[in-house]
């Protein structure tokens, strides 16, 4: 028997969308931790750097008189060095915000995220939003917590990598590499 219809195409379905669900509740002392972690991670070559450059700085200016500009340079190393002295600080105050600003954020509560293949949304006791994953840039993973960092701003957000499922990880981290920005 012969079918005088034109043969359709099956229709392409697109892949399933991938969606997961969790709570996660981030204690102070770990986001201490991370928030440390973030800062020094992102400062530490330029810290060490300054320190090499004062060194220099300070080793010219003992060590060869070329008037005006060894005066320059040892200016130049006084200010790097009491820069390099006051950063410490300007990170911990940094981290004592985050901190302020975290606890005022969730309430102290746990923080329930939706992940999908477009967004990550987040719900808390005084608030909720959502974010596009190319507004990540990567995934900066402790053993303790998976920090996702932020593309355009000097942030992130913390995940207890023992408290987010595995799979959920993993979707994660492969939804930051494909859409996220550097």
């Amino acid at each position: 028997m012969v079918d005088d219809q034109p043969v359709q195409p099956a229709p392409q379905l697109e892949p399933a969308s991938r969606r997961f669900e969790f709570s996660v509740r981030v204690p102070p002392e770990m986001l201490r931790r991370a928030s440390t972690y973030f800062m020094w991670r992102r400062l530490k070559v330029p810290y060490i750097l300054g320190w090499v450059a004062t060194g220099l700085g300070f080793a010219v200016y003992r060590s060869f008189d070329l008037g005006l500009l060894t005066t320059a340079v040892g200016v130049l190393s006084l200010a790097l060095l009491l820069l390099l002295v006051l950063l410490p600080l300007a990170i911990w105050s940094a981290i004592k915000q985050t901190l302020k600003g975290y606890a005022a954020i969730t309430g102290g509560e746990p923080v329930a995220y939706t992940v999908d293949d477009q967004w990550l949304q987040s719900r808390c006791a005084n608030g909720a939003g959502e974010l596009r994953w190319s507004r990540f840039a990567e995934v900066i993973k402790t053993d303790e917590v998976w920090l996702l960092s932020m593309a355009t701003e000097q942030r992130f957000i913390p995940l207890p990598a023992r408290q987010v499922p595995q799979d959920a990880l993993l979707f994660i981290d492969a939804e930051i590499a494909a859409h996220g920005t550097r």
